[in-house]
């Protein structure tokens, strides 16, 4: 597409790495990430509702978000249309990775005599 400039060859449309951007965002993209958001969203309901018994899907939840907000630091810092991610996409994330380690139940899990 048109609005996305990369001064890096190998990413612009054709080159070899053009699949490490999305130069298709509104097409699949969206609806993709929609869906897997939403079925994240629903997940997180039902671990509302006992969250010792879900807390592997709590740990992964945190760590793939932490290293997802991570991740997005730099490449928000390669390009000047993604700076706005600073704003967004990256506290958003970051966000929801500090919430669930401060929240979820592994710290009184670990601490009774279950698993001593």
């Amino acid at each position: 597409m048109d609005w996305i400039r990369t001064s890096d060859p190998l990413q612009r449309p054709g080159g070899s790495l053009n699949w490490l951007i999305w130069d298709d965002v509104f097409g699949h993209v969206a609806p993709m990430l929609f869906v897997i958001y939403l079925t994240w969203g629903v997940y997180y309901i039902v671990t509302a509702k006992d969250p010792a018994k879900y807390l592997s899907f709590l740990n992964f939840s945190m760590w793939a978000n932490l290293f997802h907000g991570l991740l997005m630091i730099p490449m928000a810092f390669s390009e000047t249309i993604y700076h706005s991610k600073f704003l967004t996409d990256i506290p958003f994330i970051l966000i929801v990775s500090i919430t669930i380690y401060a929240w979820r139940p592994g710290k009184i899990q670990r601490s009774s005599s279950v698993y001593k």
